[in-house]
């Protein structure tokens, strides 16, 4: 009965080293080909994307009337437009729509 369990024993503990080998191999391989692969793949494909995040803009087209005063008369010259920004917004900014987008 001692001997099974300590062949138990000794097999848990020959495969845990093992086991911890293949990971720290693993890990090695995966850091050191990480910093060489990097330029090769940039050099292939180019150099990373950085995307902006959305932005939100609304305009309000306003007409006026223009009016002016010609030797004491009222003179009506038509329409003037204008373009007024009604809401301007960076949705990265804002805290009330980061998880609508």
């Amino acid at each position: 009965m001692i001997k099974r369990l300590f062949a138990i024993g000794f097999i848990f503990t020959g495969v845990s080293v093992a086991w911890m080998v293949l990971a720290g191999a693993t890990y090695t391989r995966t850091h050191t080909a990480d910093s060489s692969l990097k330029s090769r793949v940039a050099q292939l494909w180019g150099a990373p994307q950085v995307q902006l995040p959305p932005h939100i803009a609304t305009e309000e087209k306003i007409q006026r009337k223009v009016e002016s005063t010609e030797n004491g008369k009222k003179v009506e010259g038509g329409f003037k437009s204008e373009v007024q920004p009604r809401y301007d917004a960076s949705v990265a900014s804002s805290r009330r729509l980061r998880g609508v987008f």
